[in-house]
């Protein structure tokens, strides 16, 4: 999510990711990432000050620099046991990835353990488009991402899979919200929200002012509206055509 506005100073690292919906997150990262050849997972504990010392390479000479070869060096490695964690530039953009979806995720799972178990989307929508939902550090290291996709095949495919786990979050949120819900309309709704969120903090970091990010949260919570009206439709119109059927 392509933000640079100041948030509340968080720091990523320091996020506590041991909550349950980081299960989901796992889970669905696995299945867009496909398989991996490595014999460790990216983001087990031995790999973590692999990826701290990509992502300095990463925020001080841009993508470019995090070659295998260099980041073995800047960790003191040797290319061997570097890549029992990483065989490949594309099993470490991937780690790297995995790890940018995580510290966002972690932003909203912090909402949701504030209100506990009645937490519901509207609440999850306010905050992901407020100025508070703010990530810095993440923010540029998707910018930098970004910049290389149009060059970089692999990156592209990368910063996809960074943007398709995001959306089957926002899908996963909406089935919940709305259960009975038209599974091709939940997923049509939550694309159009995500691409909304997307959007608004792509404007607000070329300066359009907050009530655009204030139009974008209506607009959301009238799509979730919409969403729950039509399965609330859907359900009562359900009896009349089973009697239907009887009668026949």
């Amino acid at each position: 999510m392509q933000r640079r506005s100041a948030g509340r100073g968080n720091n990523p690292r320091g996020v506590d990711k041991s909550q349950a919906s980081s299960e989901y997150l796992h889970s669905a990262w696995k299945l867009l990432s496909g398989d991996r050849h490595g014999t460790q997972e990216p983001s087990s504990r031995a790999a973590r000050p692999i990826l701290d010392a990509c992502e300095e390479m990463v925020l001080e000479e841009g993508l470019a620099s995090a070659s295998l070869a260099r980041l073995a060096g800047r960790v003191g490695l040797d290319r061997t046991t570097l890549h029992h964690y990483f065989r490949t530039r594309s099993e470490l953009l991937g780690g790297l990835v995995e790890r940018i979806v995580d510290g966002y995720l972690a932003e909203v799972r912090e909402v949701q353990a504030q209100h506990g178990s009645g937490a519901d989307v509207a609440e999850v929508l306010d905050f992901l488009l407020s100025p508070d939902f703010a990530c810095p550090h993440y923010d540029r290291l998707v910018d930098e991402m970004s910049a290389a996709s149009y060059e970089d095949a692999e990156v592209r495919k990368q910063l996809r899979r960074l943007y398709a786990t995001l959306e089957e979050f926002t899908i996963s949120l909406l089935s919940k919200a709305v259960p009975d819900g038209a599974t091709e309309t939940v997923r049509e709704t939550a694309y159009t929200i995500y691409a909304l969120i997307e959007g608004a903090y792509l404007l607000r970091a070329l300066g359009f002012p907050d009530d655009r990010l204030r139009a974008a949260r209506r607009t959301a919570h009238r799509l979730v509206e919409q969403l729950q009206n039509e399965a609330r439709i859907a359900r009562a119109s359900e009896p009349s055509q089973t009697m239907s059927k009887e009668t026949r």
